[in-house]
């Protein structure tokens, strides 16, 4: 069987049964993703924890077994972090190990929007596109493939950033082949995404050749692909139905790349990036928003600020490497430009990019399709093009492929990017001589707030004296008044002010020094 007919029969096939196990706790009160100590000292794909869990799957009355890894990545930066993937056995292996590694578009900056939260039973509130795609994924596994699916997006779910995205996508299948027990890069593996996690699967496609070399990866399908942030938000912007994508990515991409958005945002930006950071991506729960409508009037013409140009420059595709591997891309268009989220013109570009790098590329534009109804459409393309490329058949390339529109970067414009760690440490005051600070969000709201003051008197030898207190609740980008943990600030000392928190399950830190001088007479 092939086509549509073909995934819907293996949908209506799941059948899976296992004994259900009690759902855990969110990530962010999960120790399991808590980040580990030594992890600059751990390989990239390196398993630091795993754990056996139960997943339900979308069309079935049970749930099957399955085994979560923590593992060494790093995020949009190069830094060293840790996440989580899910490995997923077939009930029935068919041959020798296939590995599917299916990237899911959980689009969200919450942590209860990861894969590995949201596939367990009881969870499937936190994110109903997962919930959705964990049908296809039952699909896949009854064709005998093993599938690999992480929460690519990090301990800080940093949604939309694309280095961190594929980095931790082939980090993810690294995890997979050691947790099966398989030579590193002896698996042949696929790697399928739609919409979100066609930005993950496109990602580790371009970024294996230097990354990831030794792995076996024999082909990428990918479908909805948002290949220029830039253009796609200028597309949404004002919508009716899509117009939520902008503020979920915008926050994404801002935390990703530790860009300072919380001085940006204007009083309707703050408000909707509350309402945001608590849950997984609503495309229409802000109808008629543009990314304009988010920032202070210094800030609207966002093509001339350094920090947004930096971010939207680095999201386009194609710019960062070459895959080496053959591909299939799908994009819906319904309106004459797109599939009213994705521009058919850039998806149509970057499979022209890819042909004149050599590349056997497969581009198909799904006439009179939106968005959610092309991954119906994106569906059986992609489960036929893996089943070809599994099978050793040689691909079919559709090559020459048509130039669309120019997928061109933005003016750098002159100043300088101003990065934070997520938290920001601002406006000391004394207020009847008892020393408070502002702790500010400047990427999202953080938690676990903890302020540690060490004072010393100036001068050799001086004594060292350490004082802490926690700061109740979130702190968001309106900040929070907390007062140090001293009675006032002494002269002739010098102060270290640190804030230590969490931003999801990624811990961050930043310090102030302060000095009191002596008056002068």
């Amino acid at each position: 069987m092939r086509g549509t007919a073909f995934v819907c029969a293996l949908f209506c096939a799941l059948t899976f049964a296992t004994a259900a196990r009690a759902a855990g706790p969110a990530p962010t009160e999960d120790p399991f993703y808590d980040q580990p100590a030594g992890l600059a000292n751990a390989k990239p794909g390196e398993i630091l924890r795993k754990r056996d869990v139960d997943v339900a799957l979308g069309g079935s009355p049970g749930t099957v077994g399955a085994t979560q890894v923590l593992y060494r990545t790093v995020n949009q930066l190069g830094q060293p972090s840790a996440t989580v993937a899910t490995v997923i056995p077939p009930p029935t292996p068919i041959g020798s190990t296939r590995l599917l590694s299916y990237q899911t578009a959980y689009d969200g900056v919450a942590s209860t929007c990861r894969p590995s939260y949201a596939l367990q039973p009881g969870n499937s509130g936190g994110n109903s596109i997962v919930t959705a795609e964990s049908g296809l994924i039952g699909a896949y596994l009854l064709q005998g493939y093993t599938v690999v699916t992480s929460d690519y997006q990090g301990p800080s779910d940093d949604f939309g950033a694309g280095q961190e995205e594929g980095h931790g996508t082939l980090d993810a299948i690294r995890a997979a082949e050691t947790q099966l027990g398989s030579q590193p890069g002896s698996t042949p593996t696929g790697l399928v995404g739609y919409s979100g996690g066609s930005i993950a699967s496109m990602w580790a496609a371009q970024l294996a050749p230097e990354y990831a070399p030794e792995l076996k990866l024999i082909g990428v399908a990918a479908g909805g692909i948002p290949t220029d942030f830039e253009h796609n938000l200028g597309y949404i912007g004002g919508s009716e139905d899509w117009a939520g994508a902008i503020p979920a990515v915008g926050l994404g991409l801002a935390r990703g790349s530790r860009i300072d958005l919380g001085k940006m945002l204007s009083d309707r930006g703050r408000e909707v990036a509350a309402k945001v950071q608590q849950g997984c991506l609503d495309p229409g729960g802000f109808p008629g928003l543009t990314l304009e409508d988010m920032l202070k009037p210094e800030y609207k013409d966002f093509r001339k600020v350094p920090s947004l140009v930096k971010v939207f420059n680095e999201s386009i595709m194609g710019r960062d490497g070459t895959p080496n591997i053959p591909l299939t891309m799908a994009v819906g268009n319904d309106d004459g430009t797109g599939d009213s989220v994705m521009i058919a013109k850039d998806v149509q570009e970057l499979a022209h990019t890819y042909c004149d790098r050599g590349l056997s590329v497969q581009f198909t534009e799904l006439t009179g399709m939106d968005h959610t109804a092309a991954f119906a459409g994106f569906a059986p393309i992609a489960v036929s093009f893996l089943q070809q490329r599994f099978a050793g058949l040689p691909a079919t390339s559709g090559c020459p492929i048509a130039a669309g529109n120019a997928l061109t970067p933005l003016a750098e414009p002159p100043g300088k990017v101003e990065l934070t760690s997520g938290v920001l440490l601002a406006g000391l005051k004394h207020k009847r001589r008892k020393p408070t600070i502002l702790v500010r969000a400047t990427a999202s709201d953080v938690s676990d707030v903890q302020i540690t003051v060490v004072r010393r008197r100036k001068g050799k030898g001086g004594k060292r004296k350490r004082s802490s207190t926690a700061v109740d609740g979130l702190v968001g980008y309106d900040g929070a008044r907390v007062q140090l943990p001293v009675r006032k600030l002494k002269r002739n000392f010098r102060y270290r002010i640190i804030a230590d928190a969490r931003l999801g399950t990624a811990d961050i830190s930043t310090t102030m020094k302060v000095k009191k001088k002596r008056k002068r007479k």
